[in-house]
């Protein structure tokens, strides 16, 4: 079992800055030999409360360019609906239900109502199954 932070994709920062209705993507990670996962998240603000959306994304190779949106032409896609509406300052868990592909990546949304400067926060605990 191990928990590894899930950092920036384009400055490699541990807190991701998710300011008012940006979307930002967490760097990817490989995931080849997970069999159980756990998201755990929180967000942080100086004023007000966070209004972020959580998307899972996953892509059979390392993305074109990390910290941007991936396409279908690059193979990677939006797993499912939103895994989590954020509205609080308190860490969270959901567990993830990712398809078989070996790259995974979070897509943070920030929403309407979402400070400038909130930042969020994630790890992901990882169950490893190796033979």
């Amino acid at each position: 079992i191990s928990v590894q932070s899930i950092r920036e994709a384009v400055s490699d920062d541990e807190a991701i800055a998710v300011a008012l209705t940006a979307d930002v993507y967490s760097k990817s990670h490989k995931i080849a030999y997970s069999g159980a996962m756990c998201l755990l998240y929180k967000a942080t603000v100086l004023a007000g409360a966070p209004d972020i959306d959580l998307y899972l994304e996953q892509g059979p190779d390392l993305p074109a360019t990390e910290g941007s949106a991936g396409t279908a032409a690059d193979g990677w896609h939006q797993i499912g609906s939103k895994i989590a509406d954020i509205t609080d300052e308190n860490w969270h868990s959901v567990t993830l239900s990712p398809l078989v592909l070996p790259y995974l990546r979070i897509k943070a949304d920030g929403q309407g109502a979402n400070p400038e400067s909130c930042t969020l926060k994630l790890k992901l605990g990882q169950l490893d199954v190796i033979d």
